[in-house]
């Protein structure tokens, strides 16, 4: 199938800020992803089939199909045809740093799961994006992770405002790692992200700015975007985009033409 977007270029070349886009793994969502497994390529089906639980082999394909979906839209390309590559790792040189539309190295993305939602950052500079659940975010477990400035900012808070605090802190920190393209092969506590602007707290990330994305409850998400040339500021706070993958591509393809 070929998704056509006739404004695609027009489109890509207006992202000075980046578009977020989250997209549930709800039953349906699973359902359809699988019934859509032909789209992956070899690397992301042999990673499908090494999950045990049924639960994250499903979160895992409505990642992947979802963001082949949304990229393929930008791309006017079939979802099947996006080819990914690697981009070597700034730390060691390796074959693992940011991954790269290999057809549009120029068009930069992230892809985050975590439970049942996934996250989809896509600008035209390295951006990182991360997602997590709330219930996985264990606050006393983290605390020694963070940088020495986050630690001093965190006991200023109340108590009860101290685990939202972490788990905000958490997202941003793995959104610069994966725009970086290092991921946790950095320490996490020698990077200094901060908590948010809402704990007063912005952290020092020299040439890149970081936002946390509006998530559902239970869930937190952030992105961070390299500046690059004329690219603008982002907004504190971004509002993303929604991919329903049960109910296919068209009406996130009616949104995005808009």
């Amino acid at each position: 199938m070929i998704i056509v977007l006739p404004e695609h270029v027009e489109r890509l070349s207006s992202l000075k800020i980046p578009e977020v886009w989250l997209i549930p793994a709800s039953s349906a969502a699973c359902a359809a992803a699988e019934a859509q497994y032909g789209l992956l390529d070899d690397r992301e089906r042999a990673k499908a089939s090494s999950f045990k639980r049924p639960r994250d082999r499903g979160t895992y394909l409505v990642a992947h199909v979802g963001l082949r979906q949304i990229l393929g839209a930008y791309l006017d390309l079939s979802p099947a045809c996006v080819a990914f590559g690697r981009e070597p790792c700034p730390a060691c040189s390796g074959p693992h740093g940011r991954p790269t539309v290999a057809s549009s190295p120029s068009v930069h993305f992230s892809l985050s799961h975590a439970e049942e939602m996934a996250a989809v950052a896509v600008a035209l500079q390295p951006v990182g994006v991360d997602v997590e659940a709330a219930r996985n975010i264990h606050c006393a477990e983290l605390i020694s992770l963070l940088h020495p400035a986050e630690q001093s900012a965190l006991q200023t808070l109340a108590r009860e405002e101290q685990e939202e605090a972490v788990l905000n802190c958490w997202v941003r920190k793995e959104s610069y790692l994966k725009g970086l393209g290092v991921g946790l092969a950095v320490e996490p506590n020698g990077v200094n992200t901060g908590l948010g602007d809402r704990f007063s707290s912005p952290g020092i990330t020299p040439g890149w700015s970081l936002a946390s994305i509006v998530a559902p409850e239970g869930y937190a998400a952030a992105i961070a975007l390299r500046n690059v040339g004329e690219s603008r500021d982002m907004p504190k706070r971004i509002t993303p985009r929604v991919l329903d993958v049960s109910s296919g591509i068209a009406p996130a393809l009616q949104r995005l033409a808009q």
